[in-house]
C-alpha cells in the first residue's frame, strides 16, 4: 500500500499537464462543487486546488470497497464519501481527516432498489431456474488473464450457468456465445452486469 507522502508520483506529474487543460474548463463553467467519481478526476482538482486555482467544494466518492492506490493524493478534496465505517481506517491511512470522511455509502441508481425475484432475473436472461448459477464480478479491470479458467471450471461443476462478468477491458477479451457454450457454459450477454 501507498502511504501519504510530500513526493509527487509519476501519474500526478503526468496529470499536472492535465490539470491546466482542465482549469480552463472549469473556470468557464464556475462550478459550486466539483464530485469526483474517480482518483485520476481528484488528484487533477487537487492539484488545481493546491494551487488555489478553482474555489469549488470537492467531493470525492470512493465507488469500491476498498481505497485504490493514489487517493492519498486527492487530500485536498473537502469531503470524502466512503461506502461504511469499516474503510475509516484506510481513509485515515491515506491520510484524510476526521472532518473529510463521511462514511455514507456507495450512490447507486433508484432503479436498483426494486428487482425482481431470482425467477424473474433468470428468465429474462434466458438462465435455467433449476441451475446452480455464479455471477463472477470484477472492477474495471476484472481479475486479469483468470477469467476465463475461472468461468470455465466454474460451467464445469453440475452444467453450472455462469454469468459473465461485462466491465471494462473484459468485454475485449470475452469469447463468442458459441465458443463459451462449447465450454459448456450457459452464458448471460445482456451489459446488466456493467455499472
Amino acid at each position: 500500500k501507498r502511504s501519504p507522502s510530500k513526493k509527487l508520483s509519476p501519474l500526478k506529474l503526468t496529470n499536472k499537464a492535465m490539470a491546466t487543460k482542465l482549469y480552463k474548463y472549469i473556470s468557464e463553467y464556475d462550478p459550486d462543487v466539483i464530485v469526483c467519481t474517480h482518483i485520476f478526476a481528484a488528484m487533477l482538482v487537487d492539484i488545481l486546488k493546491t494551487k488555489a486555482k478553482i474555489n469549488a467544494k470537492i467531493l470525492s466518492i470512493l465507488t469500491d470497497f476498498v481505497f485504490h492506490p493514489y487517493w492519498e493524493e486527492g487530500l485536498h478534496a473537502d469531503k470524502v464519501v466512503i461506502p461504511n465505517d469499516m474503510l475509516i481506517m484506510q481513509a485515515k491511512k491515506k491520510g484524510y481527516t476526521d472532518e473529510q470522511i463521511e462514511p455514507i455509502g456507495i450512490p447507486i441508481r433508484r432503479k436498483f432498489e426494486n428487482i425482481g425475484s431470482r425467477d424473474e432475473a433468470r428468465d429474462s436472461l434466458g438462465i435455467d431456474r433449476d441451475k446452480l448459477t455464479v455471477l463472477i464480478m470484477g472492477g474495471s479491470m476484472g481479475f486479469g488473464n483468470k477469467i476465463e479458467p475461472t468461468m470455465i471450471e466454474v460451467a464445469d461443476i453440475k452444467k453450472t450457468s455462469v454469468c459473465p462478468p461485462d466491465a471494462g477491458s473484459l468485454r475485449q477479451q470475452r469469447r463468442s456465445k458459441e465458443e463459451d457454450r462449447e465450454a459448456g457454459a450457459q452464458q448471460a450477454y445482456k451489459g446488466l452486469w456493467f455499472c
